[in-house]
């Protein structure tokens, strides 16, 4: 299905810029709350948390950013 699948593209250590990516499959819903509008339009954003849920979209992955809070993936493992 066109359009299932979420990457991420985060920097472990900012300042030797260590990349690395998450990946989302199967991806069923995404929602996410804006915490700081100002920083919207921002390319990086500051991880404070992330839980990756349950298999089975029974329960979803949450990421929370100093932009982004309750960011939800209802994906697959």
């Amino acid at each position: 299905m066109w359009g299932n699948e979420v990457l991420i593209e985060c920097v472990y250590n900012p300042e030797e810029r260590l990349p690395y990516v998450l990946a989302f499959k199967d991806c069923r819903d995404i929602r996410w709350t804006v915490h700081d509008e100002e920083e919207v339009g921002e390319l990086e954003a500051e991880f404070f948390g992330i839980y990756l849920g349950e298999s089975a979209h029974r329960k979803p992955a949450v990421l929370t950013t100093d932009i982004f809070r309750d960011f939800n993936f209802v994906w697959q493992f």
